[in-house]
């Protein structure tokens, strides 16, 4: 077993994930830790890929459940590691891209999106654990005209 010499600083889990991982490399975490994870009430994923980048279509992370990969049941996995804490002006955007990406008939729908961020805001976290909120608030931002696509914070 390690230990911390004496006086000197510890960190939570939530503070290592924060200053440990750089940005580049979150994506990578997140791949690593949905295998690792590898099920989704008790069904594996059979396929864990990275898609982030220019061009993702709002799926950082794609956890296929079915042999047909995105045409099929999949869970899209959204990476955002930034220095503040994740709002809803960022999030939404992200949204946006899987409908678009839907219309396009890039993929299916995931039946799962999850935001992998080590700092959530408030109001954001509120609004995605309570989806008739979500419900209401996402589209009337659509019809806000306030959602633009963001490449960072």
């Amino acid at each position: 077993m390690v230990t911390a010499p004496q006086g000197a600083p510890t960190f939570t889990p939530q503070q290592l994930l924060a200053h440990v991982y750089k940005a580049d490399d979150w994506e990578d975490f997140t791949v690593e830790w949905v295998r690792a994870f590898g099920l989704w009430n008790g069904r594996p994923y059979l396929r864990v890929k990275r898609m982030g980048g220019a061009g993702d279509r709002g799926a950082d992370v794609a956890a296929c459940l079915t042999p047909q990969g995105t045409a099929g049941e999949w869970h899209c996995y959204q990476c955002k590691h930034y220095s503040k804490a994740l709002t809803q002006s960022d999030a939404w955007p992200e949204m946006v891209k899987i409908f678009t990406a839907k219309v396009l008939g890039e993929y299916e729908l995931p039946t799962r999106y999850v935001f992998v961020a080590p700092k959530i805001g408030q109001t954001l976290d509120r609004l995605l654990v309570h989806p008739p909120e979500t419900e209401e608030g996402f589209p009337r931002s659509l019809g806000q005209g306030g959602l633009q696509a963001r490449h960072g914070p």
